[in-house]
C-alpha cells in the first residue's frame, strides 16, 4: 500500500470535488466527468475569458497529473454508491487511478453490488487501473459482459477496450 505523498491529491480535496459535483446539471456534469477521466475539456487552455473557479482548475490539473492518495479510497468507495448519478461518474475513474490494493478491491467489491448502477460505475472505474491492475479487473469485467444490465454491460465492455489500450 501507498502512504501519503506530496504528489497525490489530498482526500479533503477529492471529498470537496466530490460535494461540489452533487446536483450539477447534466453539462456540468459531463465536464467535471470529462475532467477527470482526461477526456476532452480539460479546464486547460481555451478561451481565457471563460470562468473557470481557480480551485477546480488546480484539482482537475492535479488529477490528469496525480493520482489520489489510499487514505481517498474510503471517501471514494462510499462515492461510487451516492444516489447522485454526477458523483458515481466522478468518483470512479479517481478512485480507478488510486495504485493501490484497497482501491482496486472497492472496485471489484462495487462491481458486486445490487445497485446496476453502482456496478457501472465500478466498470469503468476498473478501466482507469491500468496494466497495474488489469490482470485482477479482466476476469471480473468479462464476466460483467452478462450483466442483466445494458449499462453494466457497456460500462464492462468500454472498459476491457481501454485496459487493452493501456
Amino acid at each position: 500500500a501507498s502512504g501519503a505523498s506530496r504528489d497525490a491529491l489530498d482526500p479533503r480535496r477529492v471529498e470537496s470535488f466530490l460535494a461540489a459535483v452533487r446536483g450539477t446539471g447534466a453539462v456540468a456534469c459531463e465536464l467535471a466527468v470529462r475532467s477527470v477521466s482526461g477526456r476532452n475539456w480539460n479546464g486547460r487552455g481555451g478561451d481565457p475569458s471563460v470562468g473557470v473557479d481557480s480551485a477546480a482548475r488546480t484539482l482537475v490539473d492535479d488529477v490528469l497529473t496525480t493520482n489520489a492518495d489510499a487514505a481517498s479510497v474510503p471517501v471514494l468507495r462510499a462515492a461510487l454508491g451516492d444516489a447522485d448519478g454526477c458523483v458515481r461518474r466522478v468518483a470512479a475513474p479517481l478512485l480507478g487511478r488510486v495504485d493501490d490494493d484497497a482501491a482496486t478491491r472497492a472496485l471489484l467489491d462495487a462491481l458486486r453490488e445490487s445497485a446496476a448502477a453502482t456496478r457501472a460505475a465500478a466498470a469503468t472505474g476498473l478501466a482507469y487501473a491500468g496494466r497495474r491492475r488489469a490482470s485482477e479487473a479482466r476476469d471480473p469485467l468479462v464476466a460483467a459482459l452478462r450483466d442483466a444490465d445494458a449499462d453494466v454491460r457497456a460500462a464492462s465492455a468500454w472498459a476491457l477496450g481501454r485496459l487493452e489500450l493501456s
